[in-house]
């Protein structure tokens, strides 16, 4: 009996996958020995294919999400220094980038808060402040209160509003980590098995 089109392929995938587990030390051996080559071979297939290369990258970051933002996070936790320079040099090179950033969200920020409302979200900012004594919003860990966000629940970019409602006092590791998504449908506090 004939097999179809689909079974034929399930079968080459199959072969191909254990003929790799027989032969991983000569892929090794082999790609140590054409490192470059094969670099340069993969990004001009990208180039050529950036579609194919988007698709295949967001399937894999769906099929791995967990071990990948593991693997990310013990490579921060690791590389602190070497972040923290790379960071620096970019906002060396790109102050007009940042500083025209921060204008533009500046600029919606105050179109879209009245002066009543920046009133009360800095009267509650200073509210918190005093009888939360640092504590974070999102995690519940006791920071230094310079360490401490002003954050916007519903991001400003999003169409939130700097408005006493829209206010949560968090730590630099939570709203970093938050940056303008949305509470639970896209981030989760690291406590709450989310996060970074």
């Amino acid at each position: 009996m004939r097999k179809t089109l689909e079974e034929q392929k399930k079968m080459r995938i199959e072969y191909g996958r254990k003929w790799y587990a027989e032969n991983k030390q000569w892929f090794k051996e082999y790609y140590s020995k054409n490192k470059e080559k094969i670099k340069t071979r993969t990004l001009e297939w990208r180039i050529k294919n950036k579609d194919k290369a988007k698709e295949i990258a967001r399937r894999c970051w769906q099929k791995n999400k967990s071990k990948t933002k593991i693997r990310i996070s013990m490579w921060r936790a690791k590389n602190r220094s070497h972040i923290a320079k790379y960071e620096a040099n970019y906002r060396k090179a790109n102050r007009s980038v940042i500083i025209a950033k921060n204008n533009h969200r500046r600029a919606v920020k105050n179109k879209q808060t009245s002066a009543e409302e920046k009133a009360s979200a800095k009267e509650k900012i200073a509210n918190i402040m005093m009888l939360e004594k640092s504590v974070c919003g999102y995690c519940g860990m006791e920071h230094e209160t310079k360490r401490m966000h002003v954050d916007h629940i519903v991001p400003i970019s999003r169409g939130g509003r700097h408005a006493a409602d829209n206010i949560q006092i968090a730590c630099q590791r939570c709203n970093t980590s938050k940056g303008d998504r949305m509470l639970v449908d896209e981030w989760m506090p690291p406590i709450a098995g989310g996060g970074i």
